[in-house]
């Protein structure tokens, strides 16, 4: 099935056989993104968002996909949410990228500490990411905090 539109219906009529739905549903959330785009596709995650509120699965998508039609506080609150709600469903990288998501959210809006403490987080959980690093230290020179730059360098 090349087409999303077969797959998609094909998802459909299995949604309602499946134990635990929620991978299918998060199938058919990319393949109706890849096919419709990314607006009809959030206003679907967020449907499905309010029947699963306590899955942060799907708060974490809804957070990345929020960030990308420039709705950074919502983003952020959502990401929030899905770490908050999170019994063990998230792995350390997921939990690790939404702390980087909120740090970014932070920095753009000047929350300076709030973007140190959200990067420090996502280090804790994933500290192989170098990508973390260079936002911490970036952060810490946007506060003039030059030796604290260096240090997470090192």
């Amino acid at each position: 099935m090349q087409r999303p539109h077969d797959a998609l219906a094909v998802l459909e009529r299995a949604l309602s056989k499946v134990k635990d739905p929620l991978p299918m549903h998060m199938e058919r959330l990319q393949l109706l993104r890849r096919s419709k785009g990314l607006e009809p596709s959030l206003v679907e995650l967020q449907k499905l968002v309010d029947q699963n509120i306590r899955r942060p699965e799907l708060l974490a998508l809804l957070a990345n996909w929020l960030v990308e039609v420039n709705k950074g506080e919502a983003a952020v609150q959502t990401a929030r949410s899905a770490i908050q709600t999170d019994q063990g469903e998230l792995t350390n990288e997921q939990k690790a990228l939404l702390h980087h998501l909120i740090g970014q959210q932070m920095h753009k809006t000047g929350q300076l500490d709030q973007a140190i403490f959200a990067f420090s987080q996502a280090i804790q959980l994933e500290p192989s990411r170098l990508d973390f690093y260079l936002e911490l230290a970036k952060t810490h020179q946007d506060r003039r905090e030059y030796n604290q730059a260096i240090k997470v360098l090192e």
